[in-house]
């Protein structure tokens, strides 16, 4: 099974996205911000990562 980080300050895209990807049998891992992201991604294996590039602090690049 793949691994998708969801990372967006948004919370309704962030739930869309996770819903979605959920029904297509993906293991879904969400952040609401890039440091909360870091650690995640640091920790453990991520076959992709849909990254919002304008979050406060830390930024998606």
């Amino acid at each position: 099974m793949s691994t998708v980080l969801i990372v967006d300050d948004d919370d309704q895209l962030r739930r869309s996205f996770e819903k979605l990807l959920l029904e297509e049998g993906y293991k879904v891992i969400c952040a609401a911000s890039g440091e909360a992201a870091y650690p995640i991604v640091c920790g453990q294996a991520v076959d992709l990562t849909i990254l919002d590039v304008r979050l406060p602090g830390m930024d998606g690049l």
